[in-house]
């Protein structure tokens, strides 16, 4: 079967050419791999607006992909373990093994989300414990990376003894299936748009795939300073065994502003040409983080005002977990439905907050202060009744939870 690639710089009709053929091969089952479900649900928006409603093919993403495969190929798919049990086995891995270079880290509480990370990393480099202690057999002054291999190799055994797996496990199962059986794909076409690189694993799906069925890579590349980066992918893909390459020119017309098209085609180049505005693009100058946030806020109404959508519009910052909030509350007031992707310690909200108050209340400071912090959480009491309980907390010197929790049943 071919891997067919397509190539070439942003606003170059590389999606339209993918969207055309995706539907062209309905009838065959075809699957559309992309980058993040935030893309996922765009190529489906673009599909449904350009041909109604689809039946036939599916969109997601790699893991997705790695999950159809397994199904058809019939490999074993064991539960999947959750993250916070992950980084508690890399706990317990870390206390088996007993690093001593590492013994510092291994004490920090960031220690097992970094550690997973690393592992993550790691497997989707296809790489096993075997194949990190050899490496770090292999090296001089390595015992860094040797307890780190022993670290890997215990959280694996710890992991498998449980009989847990994780995505990267049923992506090594479904690429050893199909490669054992390639006809249980059914050769259904496989379409892969918008990524910059592909993990080792990925790029061995795709070569395993490409004997199965035929391929379609569409990524954005270009030999100028500012797509560099992307001729290492194209090599790779190249290295598979590319049956065909099409190369895609810069359209103006695919994209709604002038201004933009000529600064992409411009980006990175050492005398860029002058560029005429013409509205796409506002600089806003503000003096602080909440000023910034509002004229942002009064920029988005005006969009909306103008009609258009909210789900189009998207706000980046830096850190979102810790300005997004920021945001969220100053949207809020100009009648703005936000959602805030960002990561937020349950500490800072406010069910959590109740959570842990009533969790200290019942099983380590077990006083009557954490439950009355509890009770002044959202929905948990009206503020008179918390009132009177924090009034007979102080009138009868209660100090622990289990002196104030009847006076409250009584109340």
């Amino acid at each position: 079967m071919p891997l067919n690639l397509i190539h070439g710089p942003p606003n170059s009709g590389r999606a339209g050419i993918v969207r055309r053929q995706f539907t062209e091969e309905l009838a065959r089952s075809p699957v559309a791999v992309l980058p993040t479900l935030d893309d996922v649900f765009a190529f489906e928006r673009e599909l449904c607006r350009e041909e109604g409603a689809l039946l036939g093919g599916a969109v997601q993403t790699f893991d997705g992909l790695f999950e159809e495969v397994a199904a058809a190929a019939g490999a074993p798919c064991p539960p999947r373990i959750r993250r916070d049990q992950s980084e508690r086995l890399l706990r317990v891995a870390a206390a088996r093994v007993k690093p001593r270079i590492l013994a510092r880290s291994a004490a920090r509480p960031g220690f097992a989300a970094a550690a997973a990370d690393l592992v993550a990393e790691l497997q989707a480099a296809m790489l096993d414990p075997a194949s990190v202690e050899a490496a770090a057999s292999s090296l001089e002054d390595s015992a860094y990376l040797g307890e780190l291999a022993a670290i890997y190799r215990a959280y694996s055994e710890l992991r498998d003894s449980r009989g847990l797996g994780d995505r990267h496990l049923l992506a090594w199962a479904a690429i050893a299936a199909l490669r054992e059986d390639p006809d249980s794909w059914k050769a259904r076409p496989v379409f892969l748009y918008g990524f910059d690189d592909l993990t080792r694993e990925q790029l061995e799906l795709v070569a395993v795939l490409s004997g199965a069925a035929p391929i379609t890579v569409a990524l954005s590349y270009e030999d100028r300073p500012a797509l560099a980066a992307r001729a290492t992918l194209l090599a790779e893909l190249r290295e598979i065994g590319a049956a065909s390459e099409q190369t895609t020119e810069p359209d103006p017309g695919n994209t709604d502003s002038p201004m933009l098209y000529e600064i992409e085609r411009g980006f990175g180049n050492r005398d860029p040409a002058p560029v005429g505005p013409d509205g796409s693009l506002v600089m806003l100058r503000c003096a602080g983080e909440r000023p910034e946030a509002e004229a942002i806020g009064a920029e988005v109404a005006r969009l909306l005002a103008a009609g258009e959508e909210p789900d189009g519009i998207a706000i980046a910052v830096r850190d979102p977990a810790r300005r997004g909030r920021l945001f969220r509350e100053v949207l809020e007031p100009f009648g703005i439905p936000v959602a805030l992707e960002a990561d937020v310690p349950v500490s800072e909200t406010a069910t959590g907050t109740a959570l842990l108050a009533l969790l200290r209340a019942a099983f380590t400071s077990r006083s009557a202060a954490d439950l009355l912090a509890h009770l002044r959480a959202p929905r948990r009491g009206s503020p008179g009744d918390v009132d009177w309980l924090e009034r007979e907390i102080l009138r009868r010197r209660l100090r622990s939870a289990d002196q104030a929790a009847p006076a409250w049943e009584v109340k």
